[in-house]
């Protein structure tokens, strides 16, 4: 949806949708969101793959604890969706490019 707002925009400007610095746009608006989701899921990966009774407490706990959080679970979902960042593309917001 991101690299389909960026190509849609450069192309009604005129500019070349191939160009380095219209790639580049697209690049820098994912690169965090990309980042973090790395990140978090080597952290789950670690954390899901490790057999440690303190680690398997904590993971208990934590399940627990969003299971009866909505507010956080709705945030946990978002976020994996892709729609919990502050620059959504405005089709994942349900809007027209």
């Amino acid at each position: 949806a991101a690299l389909a707002e960026v190509v849609v925009d450069a192309s009604r400007l005129g500019l070349d949708i191939g160009a380095f610095d219209v790639l580049e746009t697209y690049q820098r608006w994912r690169r965090f969101d990309t980042v973090q989701m790395g990140v978090t899921t080597d952290v789950l990966n670690r954390l899901f793959s490790n057999d440690n009774p303190l680690l398997r407490a904590a993971r208990s706990f934590g399940l627990s604890l969003v299971d009866r959080a909505p507010a956080v679970k709705r945030a946990f979902i978002a976020q994996a969706a892709g729609t919990g960042s502050r620059a959504s593309p405005k089709l994942l917001q349900g809007e027209a490019i």
